[in-house]
C-alpha cells in the first residue's frame, strides 16, 4: 500500500515538474509557436513527466521497502519515498543546465544550481513528514495533494503557455531603412552544376534556370572556395567571419565554443534587426552554437508537435534511438524538405518581421541520400517514395555495394534532379520575401557550405577530399538597389569573406579582428588578386580520421593557381596547377619544388593553429552523422 501511496503523490510531483519545464521551454526556445501548438506542448510535457515520476515514485518505494526500518511508520517510509523521487528528478531536471553553465565557464551558477536538488529533496523531506503525519492524525485533511498539485500545474502551464505565445521573434529597432538580409545556404552544391559557371550553360549538367537569373542580377563569384567541406565548420566559417580551425569546429559535432565570437546573428540583432534562422539539416542543430543572436532558430524536424523536442524526456528519448538504434529509420527526425523549411520561414517574415530581418535558410535537399521529385526530364529517376535506386539503403550497406557504371550514372543522375528542384525554390523562396509590401531593399546572398564527389578521383558520392568538386561552392552576391554592381567576379574568395561582405552590404563599418574581407568593395580594383585559403579535410567518413591539410593560392609573379595537399597519415603530398589542371590528375610536387616548398611551408604554419585535440563528440551524435553519410 506505501509503494502505491507513494507512486500516486509522485504523480503530482510530475505534473508540477512539467509545468516549471513548460515555463523554461516558453521561455528560452527559439521557436515560434501558436496558441493551439503551446496548449499541446503544455499537454505532452504534463503527461510525460507525470509517467516519469510515477515510475520513478514507484521505484523508490520499491527500493526503501526493501530496506529494513525497524518501528518505521507508514508515514515515515512514504516521506522518504518522495524524498528520494524529488532528489532523483531535481538532479534529471537540473543538472544538465548546471553542467551547461559549468561547460560555458560559470562554475558558481553551476554550483548554485546544482545545490537546489538538495534544496528541492529537504523542503520535500519536511513538508511531505508534516503533511502524511497531520493526515494520519487526523484521519484525512481537507487538503487535499492530488487537487493541490493539478491546480497549481494547471496554472503554471498556464504562465508558461503565455510565456511562448507571447515571446517576440522578431520585434527590432532598427531603421526602416535598413535592407533585409536574405541568406541562403544549400547544403552539398556542386558549382559546376549550376548552368551559370559554365561559358556556355548549355553544356552544364543540368539546368539551373530561377539561380542562373538570380546571378544576372548581381555578383557571380567564379571561384568562391569553402575552407572545410564539411556543414557545420563551413556554417561557421559563414557566421563567424573566422577559419573554422581558428574557432576549433573542426568537424560536424564539434560546436562553436562560448561566446568567444560574435557571429553575424548577434552583430545584426544589436543593431536592432530582428534575425531568424531555419535550418533544414540535423547538422546545424542548435547544439552547434550557431544559433547565437537567432531570436528564432528554428530546427525542429519532429512532425505534428513543434518544440517536442524541447522537452528533456524526448531529447534524451531521441538520443537514445540514434544511440542504440537506427536513426535511418526516422528521416524526419535528421533532416526537412525544402518546402517545410521555405515555408516557415516566410510565414515567419511575414508575421514577424515588421521591421528589416537578417533571415538565414538553409536547404538541405542536394545532400546524400538522394532522392528523386517527380520532376519533369527526370522520369527514368522514379517517383517521390518510389525511387529506381534507393540511395538511402546503399548507404546504410555502402560496404557491400559495387558502384558500376550503370550505379554511378544513375545515382549522378539523381543528384542532378536534386539541383533541379532546389534551384525552382530557390526561386520560390526569393520571390516570396521579395513580394512582400515593405518599402525597403533586400540584400540576396546564395551559397553553399561545399561540393560534393560524384565518382571523381573513386570517391563515390561524398564530400571528403580537398579536391575542387568538394571544395569549390556557388557564391552569388545581389546588392541592394543603391548598388549597381553586376558580372562575374574572377579572383578567388572565401566564405569567411561574406562575414564582412554582407555587413558592409547593409550599410555597417568593417568588423576588425576577423579572417573576412568584404570582397565587393575591391571589385574593380586591378591590385585585389584574390585570397588564399589553409584548407582541412578528411579522406574517410569519421570523425578526427583521415585529415588532410592544404593550401590554395595564386603565385604572385604568373597569377596562376596551385594547390597543395599533405595526408599525415600517409605521409603524402600533393601540388596541382588549378589553372593548367582543373581535373587534379597531375602531381607537380616534383616539377615545381620552389611552389611546394612554399606551399607546404604556410600549411605547416597554419596547421600549427590548429588544436592537437579537437572536441570528443558524443554516441548518439556520431549515430545520426553516420546515418548522414558523414561517419563510417
Amino acid at each position: 500500500m506505501t509503494e502505491l501511496r507513494v507512486g500516486q503523490f509522485s504523480v503530482g510531483i510530475g505534473l508540477l515538474m512539467g509545468a516549471v519545464e513548460l515555463i523554461y521551454v516558453g521561455q528560452t526556445m527559439a521557436l515560434a509557436l501558436s496558441l493551439g501548438q503551446m496548449v499541446l506542448l503544455a499537454v505532452v510535457a504534463l503527461g510525460l513527466n507525470a509517467i516519469l515520476a510515477l515510475l520513478v515514485g514507484q521505484f523508490c518505494a520499491i527500493l526503501l521497502s526493501a530496506i529494513p526500518s525497524a518501528n518505521a511508520h507508514y508515514t515515515t517510509l512514504e516521506t522518504r519515498g518522495l524524498t528520494l523521487c524529488v532528489w532523483i528528478l531535481s538532479c534529471w531536471m537540473i543538472l544538465p543546465i548546471a553542467f551547461r553553465a559549468y561547460t560555458d565557464g560559470l562554475l558558481p551558477q553551476a554550483l548554485v544550481l546544482s545545490s537546489f536538488t538538495f534544496i528541492f529533496a529537504g523542503f520535500t523531506w519536511t513538508n511531505a513528514g508534516y503533511w502524511l503525519r497531520k493526515e494520519y492524525q487526523e484521519e484525512g485533511t481537507r487538503y487535499s495533494w492530488k487537487k493541490l498539485s493539478v491546480r497549481l500545474s494547471l496554472l503554471l502551464s498556464a504562465i508558461g503557455i503565455f510565456l511562448g505565445v507571447n515571446r517576440t521573434y522578431g520585434t527590432a529597432n532598427a531603421i526602416q531603412s535598413d535592407p533585409d538580409i536574405l541568406l541562403i545556404t544549400i547544403d552539398t552544391l556542386r558549382r559546376d552544376h549550376i548552368s551559370a559557371y559554365h561559358t556556355d550553360p548549355s553544356e552544364a549538367p543540368v539546368q539551373t534556370p530561377e539561380i542562373d537569373a538570380l546571378a544576372n542580377e548581381g555578383l557571380l563569384f567564379w571561384d568562391a572556395v569553402t575552407p572545410i567541406p564539411e556543414t557545420l565548420p563551413a556554417h561557421a566559417a559563414i557566421m563567424t567571419g573566422r577559419h573554422p580551425a581558428m574557432a576549433q569546429v573542426l568537424s560536424n559535432g564539434h560546436p562553436l565554443a562560448g561566446n568567444r565570437y560574435t557571429t553575424l546573428a548577434q552583430f545584426f540583432e544589436s543593431e536592432g534587426y530582428g534575425t531568424a534562422a531555419f535550418v533544414s539539416s540535423y547538422a546545424l542543430d542548435s547544439k552547434g552554437g550557431l544559433d547565437r543572436g537567432f531570436q528564432l532558430y528554428d530546427d525542429q524536424f519532429m512532425p505534428y508537435l513543434d518544440g517536442a523536442s524541447e522537452l528533456q524526456l524526448i531529447r534524451y528519448g531521441l538520443r537514445g534511438l540514434m544511440r542504440y538504434g537506427s536513426p535511418a529509420w526516422f528521416p524526419w527526425l535528421l533532416e526537412r524538405p525544402a518546402e517545410q523549411t521555405i515555408a516557415r520561414a516566410t510565414h515567419w517574415l511575414n508575421t514577424y518581421s515588421e521591421r528589416p530581418a537578417f533571415l538565414w535558410v538553409h536547404l538541405f535537399e542536394p545532400h546524400a541520400p538522394y532522392e528523386p521529385h517527380g520532376l519533369s526530364g527526370f522520369n527514368e529517376n522514379g517517383l517521390p517514395g518510389h525511387p529506381v535506386i534507393d540511395h538511402r539503403h546503399i548507404l546504410e550497406n555502402e560496404d557491400s555495394v559495387d558502384y558500376t557504371e550503370t550505379l554511378q550514372s544513375q545515382l549522378r543522375r539523381l543528384y542532378q534532379e536534386e539541383v533541379a528542384y532546389i534551384d525552382q525554390q530557390v526561386g520560390e523562396l526569393v520571390r516570396k520575401v521579395r513580394n512582400r509590401p515593405v518599402d525597403r531593399d533586400t540584400l540576396v546572398v546564395i551559397t553553399a557550405d561545399h561540393g560534393e564527389m560524384l565518382g571523381e578521383h573513386s570517391i563515390m558520392f561524398h564530400h571528403l577530399s580537398l579536391f575542387e568538386p568538394a571544395i569549390q561552392v556557388p557564391l552569388i552576391v545581389i546588392p541592394i538597389k543603391g548598388d549597381k554592381k553586376q558580372g562575374v567576379v574572377e579572383q578567388p574568395v572565401r566564405l569567411m569573406d561574406l562575414y564582412n561582405t554582407i555587413i558592409g552590404q547593409a550599410g555597417f563599418p568593417f568588423v576588425n579582428n576577423t579572417h573576412s574581407m568584404d570582397v565587393i568593395k575591391f571589385i574593380g580594383d586591378d591590385t585585389f588578386k584574390g585570397y588564399g585559403v589553409f584548407l582541412l579535410g578528411r579522406d574517410r567518413a569519421g570523425i578526427e580520421l583521415g585529415n588532410l591539410f592544404g593550401y590554395r593560392s595564386k603565385t604572385e609573379n604568373t597569377g596562376k593557381s596551385f594547390k597543395y595537399i599533405h595526408e599525415p597519415d600517409r605521409q603524402k603530398h600533393w601540388l596541382f596547377s588549378l589553372s593548367e589542371d582543373s581535373n587534379e590528375t597531375l602531381n607537380i610536387a616534383e616539377l615545381q619544388p620552389e611552389i611546394f616548398q612554399q606551399l607546404k611551408q604556410i600549411t605547416a604554419q597554419n596547421r600549427s593553429d590548429v588544436p592537437a585535440l579537437a572536441p570528443k563528440v558524443n554516441g548518439a551524435e556520431i549515430e545520426a552523422l553516420r546515418s548522414l553519410g558523414y561517419v563510417e
